[in-house]
């Protein structure tokens, strides 16, 4: 075993192992490569950040097309229904359980429930006959459809009397701007589509009960009993839609 060295008190054995010229030579080189290694990876790098040497990004994928607007607005628009009609019984009728008959209120539901346009949704809300001009002139209903006041009454003591004159009953639709607006649409969808079906149902319903009443020519008389009648009132400016029909 070697003497320690007097300076330092440790072996001088291994400080002659690690400055052995073979043993520099194999510590050095793996250093040798590592550092080279990293100045190599550090010029390229450098290179990359070069403007002229960078690689154009990949061409990002085009964003999605934006969604098409809708076709059509299909806004919903008041008609306001205006009628006082009192039920009223009908003896002739009891065998089969109808006792109770209101011409004004079979109209009604049934615009409520078969009302069948394409451009707008009509919403018919009832009102009193006094006020639903009122509505259209104030821009909140975009038509007004007024049915004379105790219809039921009046009809059936007119299918009482068999001298009895073929019926003219009126039927007031009060339009409004919105109504006449794009060739007055709205107003010609809800007459054509909605309100004429709706009264040649009830004309069906009539010459029933004028039938069961006993009135002879009740498919004559009752043919076509109602009378449409358009009156225009002002009210606010109409707004621009997308109608389907128009699209």
């Amino acid at each position: 075993m070697t003497a320690p060295d007097r300076r330092t008190g440790r072996h001088t054995l291994r400080r002659r192992i690690l400055l052995s010229p073979a043993i520099r030579r194999w510590w050095l080189a793996p250093a040798a490569a590592v550092t080279a290694a990293a100045l190599i990876g550090g010029a390229a790098a450098g290179w990359a950040l070069r403007p002229e040497a960078q690689v154009p990004p990949p061409e990002q994928a085009a964003p999605p097309p934006a969604a098409a607007p809708a076709a059509v607005d299909r806004p919903d628009f008041e008609v306001a229904f205006g009628y006082r009609d009192e039920p009223v019984e009908v003896p002739a009728l009891q065998s089969a359980k109808t006792e109770w008959l209101s011409f004004g209120d079979l109209l009604v539901d049934s615009l409520d429930t078969a009302t069948a346009v394409s451009d707008f949704r009509p919403v018919e809300l009832r009102y009193d006959p006094q006020v639903v001009r009122g509505r259209v002139e104030s821009g909140d209903a975009v038509l007004a459809v007024e049915f004379p006041d105790d219809f039921t009454a009046t009809m059936v003591q007119d299918m009482t009397d068999p001298r009895g004159e073929p019926p003219s009953i009126p039927v007031t639709v009060y339009a409004g701007p919105q109504a006449r607006a794009d060739d007055a649409l709205v107003l010609d969808q809800y007459v054509g589509r909605a309100l004429r079906p709706a009264l040649a149902e009830r004309a069906g319903e009539l010459r029933t009960v004028a039938d069961e009443l006993g009135v002879t020519d009740a498919g004559t008389r009752y043919a076509e009993p109602f009378a449409i009648r358009i009156v225009e009132v002002d009210g606010p400016a109409p707004r621009s839609y997308r109608y389907a029909s128009r699209s």
